[in-house]
């Protein structure tokens, strides 16, 4: 039977050694027990008490009042974005598929309204008016830890006006998620919307495995007690003080090498199109957690085996500037699929004909892996045992310890975004007129 951890390897032979690890494990030790004094003292006032949240006991709750909520729901509205809306969208996404047809007699139909765009708003509302009857039908999660975020509150008044127009009985498909005693928090109160907490401790890119993805996730019947599980087994692991066993060290210990190596790009190559989307939970991840100070790696996504075709002259023969982390999957989907010996095609199949499909990605994949090692091109690679939710809990709980060990071994803040709200105050006070738009000439 496969195992069902995930498995990260770095054995490759372009310079970057156990000696590196054991040496970014000394200085990694103390920030470890000091994350382990958190978890034991139960502290939930510091920022990494996000590693508290798989301990939570608030999953029966949460479960509760997901099935509460969605009962009549055809269509569940996801207003949200960055870290309050890309860890449940990844997870989702990823476990339902790029093709959801027909699916939606058994899971909510679901729109992530991330975006502020008015065609693309437009469209949203013609849908509703087209696929629902009544306010009943529709559920709309409002999340921003702020209570603040421009696009986040644009996004929810256009759809509050729509529910008031159809008439009453809409307030009980609201549900807020946000920082107790936040303004929206206060607004949430005062208009009798049901109301979820948002740790003030926690920052929203880190928040997946509070109510900000719980709630959401359990109203789309994803099973959060697996994601909890998996999130849960890591964490520990991530936590060991013996290097060799800690995939987040050697994680951020790679990272870390290859910022020494002049290295300024991160790739990250999914062999699974259904990842696309943790590509760009990740992205924001590294990019806001670790862009300070003039430090940081620019992080890409790049899928197997499309960008084959794409991106990977440029990855072998352009500018070494780069290291890549792959991630596979090791168990496909089922069922699983051969190529037949058709006559008709015999010629131009002859070499994979009776080959399953997946046996012929996996040859794909383990050529690339070749060449890069043969161009001496830095790697490491990530294999989840399955797409669940189990597996989804080890992948985001990985990334988020190794980012914040890279960031602790940069000397940096790995838990705000100062350079984000710079276009949050000028946006609003350009639209209060305060400030001048900007003068191309």
């Amino acid at each position: 039977m496969a195992s069902k951890n995930l498995i990260l390897n770095y054995k490759n032979k372009f310079g970057f050694s156990d000696k590196f690890i054991a040496k970014t494990g000394k200085h990694l030790l103390p920030y470890i027990q000091k994350l382990k004094k958190i978890l034991k003292e139960k502290d939930n006032q510091r920022p990494e008490s996000f590693l508290n949240l798989v301990e939570s006991q608030i999953l029966i709750e949460i479960k509760r009042l997901a099935y509460q909520k969605i009962k009549e729901a055809k269509i569940l509205i996801l207003i949200g974005i960055g870290g309050s809306s890309l860890g449940t969208q990844a997870i989702y996404e990823t476990l339902r598929g790029e093709f959801n047809f027909g699916k939606e007699k058994k899971f909510p139909q679901t729109i992530f309204l991330d975006k502020s765009n008015v065609a693309y708003l437009n469209d949203v509302l013609n849908f509703l008016k087209q696929q629902t009857k009544s306010n009943r039908e529709i559920l709309i999660v409002l999340i921003s830890k702020s209570g603040t975020t421009l696009e986040s509150l644009i996004n929810f008044n256009v759809l509050w006006q729509f529910l008031k127009r159809r008439g009453t009985n809409f307030k009980n498909n609201v549900v807020v998620i946000t920082e107790r005693n936040s303004l929206l928090w206060q607004t949430a109160e005062k208009e009798n919307f049901t109301l979820l907490e948002i740790p003030k401790a926690v920052s929203g890119r880190y928040s997946v495995f509070s109510s900000v993805g719980l709630f959401p996730l359990a109203a789309l019947k994803i099973n959060i007690q697996k994601l909890i599980e998996g999130a849960k087994t890591m964490r520990n692991k991530c936590l060991e003080e013996n290097v060799k066993d800690n995939p987040a060290l050697i994680l951020a210990a790679f990272l870390f090498w290859s910022q020494q190596k002049g290295k300024t790009i991160i790739d990250n190559f999914f062999f699974e199109p259904n990842l696309e989307i943790l590509g760009k939970w990740l992205r924001q991840l590294l990019a806001e957690s670790l862009g300070k100070n003039g430090r940081g790696l620019t992080p890409t996504v790049s899928l197997g085996t499309a960008d084959l075709h794409s991106v990977f002259q440029l990855s072998l023969a352009g500018p070494r500037n780069k290291s890549t982390i792959f991630v596979f999957v090791a168990q496909p989907p089922r069922p699983r699929l051969s190529i037949k010996p058709l006559p008709e095609f015999k010629k131009l199949i002859s070499s994979f004909q009776g080959k399953d499909v997946f046996e012929i990605i996996e040859a794909v994949y383990q050529s690339v892996k070749n060449v890069y090692a043969k161009k001496k091109l830095p790697f490491i690679e990530i294999i989840l045992p399955e797409i669940s939710e189990d597996s989804l809990g080890q992948f985001l709980m990985l990334q988020m310890m190794a980012t914040i060990f890279l960031a602790k071994l940069w000397k940096i803040n790995a838990f705000n975004q100062p350079a984000v709200e710079l276009y949050k105050s000028l946006a609003r006070k350009i639209l209060a007129g305060k400030v001048k738009k900007f003068n191309n000439d």
